[in-house]
């Protein structure tokens, strides 16, 4: 994916249009998919509703999903109704957990159901998604995401590595990996960097921190993100009154947060 300047972004646009116009899936694909995200959704946010239901012919649920986390939620609301259940539920199982659950809720203030999109997802994900939404509203529980790397401290540092090359895709957070004994409690914490300069055979007990700052799963928002700014972290962990680890809240995410409640 590329970042384009703002001619190249103009010429590059006409020429997507020019292959959505002509129905010509193979090139629309080709170009739409190679610009960076943030400038997929500039294109995709002018498309009326023909050239949008055109666009869900052309790219999978799965890369769709990348362009609905960037919404607005009223723009959400509105596709949401175009696209058909598989296609939708498919799209939902490929965001973050958290992404999902900020969008259900705000849906479920305005309409007032969402059981239908969640009886058409994956049983898994469906489950974590009816907890979260369970949390009080503008509490971490409730905007904390499940998608993180935990480990136990036994592990050796060659064994994390090979552990996050295969998980890694799916997380929304590998720069720091939360260590939990097996009882599921957290007890530590170990960043990439930590990882990186250790050697192979070291144990993670031996090079992670103790003093891990997190947060318990009922504590109001705004307090994680002044917890966030204070201690300058890129996520923190959300635990339960027993330490259990249940979930981190990121610093990107709070700060979209803040800026909702500020606006």
């Amino acid at each position: 994916m590329q970042k384009l300047d703002k001619s190249a972004r103009v010429q590059h646009r006409n020429a997507i249009m020019g292959a959505l116009a002509a129905r010509d899936r193979l090139h629309f694909r080709e170009m739409f998919l190679e610009l960076h995200p943030a400038d997929q959704l500039d294109v995709f946010i002018t498309l009326n509703k023909e050239e949008r239901q055109r666009v869900n012919r052309y790219i999978s649920a799965e890369e769709m999903a990348n362009i609905f986390e960037g919404l607005s939620f009223q723009k959400q609301k509105e596709f949401l109704w175009e696209l058909d259940e598989t296609y939708t539920s498919e799209m939902f199982h490929n965001m973050f957990i958290d992404d999902v659950v900020s969008f259900l809720t705000k849906l479920n203030e305005s309409d007032g159901d969402v059981d239908f999109i969640l009886d058409n997802m994956e049983l898994g994900k469906a489950k974590e998604i009816e907890a979260m939404l369970a949390y009080e509203k503008e509490t971490a529980g409730a905007v904390m995401t499940k998608e993180l790397v935990s480990i136990n401290p036994s592990y050796t540092v060659g064994e994390v590595l090979r552990i996050l090359r295969k998980i890694a895709p799916g997380a929304e957070m590998v720069y720091y990996l939360f260590v939990i004994d097996d009882e599921g409690k957290l007890t530590g914490v170990v960043s990439l960097r930590d990882l990186i300069i250790a050697e192979p055979s070291e144990r993670i007990a031996n090079i992670m921190s103790r003093r891990v700052i997190s947060v318990r799963d009922n504590i109001d928002q705004e307090e994680v993100g002044k917890l966030i700014k204070k201690y300058d972290l890129l996520a923190v962990p959300v635990v339960s009154t027993e330490d259990h680890l249940l979930g981190i809240v990121t610093v990107d995410d709070i700060m979209d947060i803040l800026e909702d409640e500020t606006t």
